[in-house]
């Protein structure tokens, strides 16, 4: 139900190019209905241990498990409006962004931080939770 209509990203003048992949913002026009994905790690499909051991294939696996949420609510990734990334190591953040810059065409606006540890433990590197509007 992808409908580029209900959103625009915002670029204002005067600002510099944003130094990741993000948009400074992202407007949802009235009408547009919002979904909220809750933060998801790099399970397997059971949910009981860890996809990959690095930042490129863990952050796909993320981003793999966000779009089936999306597809259920009738929802792709170019509906995301806002994404936090929650990374064990910040120094990490160049390999996620490279991994999910596949999954958009304009991206969306996002939060990058550093956490202290994860619900599967030291092997996890990164968490991801979105907002999306349809």
């Amino acid at each position: 139900m992808n409908n580029p209509q209900k959103l625009t990203h915002l670029t204002p003048p005067g600002l510099p190019k944003p130094v990741a992949l993000y948009s400074y913002g992202v407007k949802v026009k009235p009408g547009a209905s919002l979904i909220f994905v809750s933060g998801l790690g790099p399970v397997d499909d059971e949910g009981k241990g860890l996809v990959g051991f690095d930042i490129y294939t863990q952050t796909c696996r993320v981003m793999d498990r966000i779009k089936k949420v999306l597809e259920e609510a009738g929802a792709t990734m170019d509906d995301i409006v806002n994404m936090r990334v929650e990374l064990a190591d910040i120094e990490n953040w160049e390999g996620c962004c490279k991994a999910y810059s596949k999954y958009f065409k304009t991206p969306p606006a996002a939060v990058l931080e550093s956490v202290s540890g994860f619900t599967y433990g030291p092997g996890q590197l990164v968490e991801i939770e979105v907002m999306a509007a349809v």
